[in-house]
């Protein structure tokens, strides 16, 4: 009889989690739709990489982790270049931990990028698609990372150096 309560309680339980779940899950997808989360993230991409980005999906996942879910993005290169992005991916994963949250800290678990396509060039002028990337105006920008996992599916990376033809 004992065991039998017991089961009831742990299932109970389990069913209460679940539901819990489902509700979050809702309420997160309700709140963060793809029109709020494109219009807060892609001007703030675009002045952090001082280019023109693309997004096709972007949303907020709970499930297998906090996180967020991009689809299909595009940063395009500034004018006078071979290529006409600077990069693209199909897909990127950003799982975070959800208990640094609460102190106000982000710590990042997964990053997991599918397809990327990375074109670096170098216009017959001798400037990089990438060298207002890598400088600001105290110098070199160094940014501390760390990930549990990184994954990246399939990447490319073309270099064009059109400086001495």
């Amino acid at each position: 009889m004992k065991s039998r309560k017991g089961l009831k309680i742990l299932g109970a339980i389990v069913a209460i989690i679940v539901i819990l779940l489902i509700v979050a899950t809702v309420v997160v997808n309700i709140i963060f739709t793809k029109e709020k989360l494109m219009a807060m993230l892609v001007p703030k991409v675009e002045t952090a990489l001082k280019r023109k980005v693309e997004i096709q999906d972007i949303n907020v996942s709970i499930w297998g982790g906090l996180g967020v879910d991009v689809k299909g993005m595009k940063a395009f290169n500034p004018p006078g270049y071979t290529q006409k992005e600077l990069f693209q991916f199909d897909q990127l994963q950003v799982r975070v931990k959800f208990m640094p949250l609460l102190h106000k800290r982000i710590e990042v678990k997964k990053v997991i990028l599918e397809n990327p396509v990375i074109n670096l060039e170098k216009a017959p002028s001798g400037v990089s698609n990438y060298s207002d990337l890598t400088q600001s105006k105290g110098g070199r920008i160094v940014l501390p990372v760390a990930f549990e996992r990184m994954e990246i599916k399939n990447g490319e990376i073309h270099y064009l150096d059109d400086q001495g033809k």
